[in-house]
């Protein structure tokens, strides 16, 4: 029996991210790939932050290194990651999932504010080829939103 490493994969993305290696993480997700925020389809919301990308339309490894590139490029100065805390769903579940749940510290560029807070992120995957099917992003919405707000 082959035993897929899930955890491993999700590593993975975060070790490319952390090297700035960006291209790294379209190697572990499926062609079949959904991403979403946690304020995704809620108009409204960001209507008075400076841009807010439809993370719910990326549907591929390289367009979510693209999107995070130019993000983090635009967007973020001094970013922190503090330690990262995982947790993996039981191997007889029909999804595999992997949750991340870290904090982070940074500053808005174009509106000087501060962000410090908690962040999860959940990953699905694939049972059969061990690639990123889904990607959510959960962070405190308020906070993000007045960062962002000139």
């Amino acid at each position: 029996m082959v035993t897929n490493d899930y955890l491993g994969v999700v590593k993975n993305i975060y070790r490319a991210f952390s090297a700035g290696k960006l291209e790294e993480i379209g190697l572990y997700i499926d062609s079949d790939f959904q991403a979403s925020f946690n304020a995704y389809g809620r108009p409204g919301l960001y209507k008075n932050v400076l841009s807010y990308r439809a993370w719910g339309g990326i549907s591929s490894g390289k367009e979510l290194a693209e999107v995070l590139k130019r993000d983090l490029a635009e967007w973020t100065a001094n970013e922190r990651v503090g330690s990262l805390t995982f947790f993996v769903s039981e191997p007889e579940q029909p999804a595999p999932m992997v949750v991340c749940v870290f904090e982070i510290d940074y500053i808005v560029r174009p509106t000087g504010k501060r962000v410090r807070q908690k962040k999860v992120h959940l990953w699905t995957l694939d049972k059969a080829t061990s690639k990123v099917k889904r990607w959510e992003h959960f962070d405190d919405t308020a906070q993000v939103v007045d960062a962002f707000t000139p």
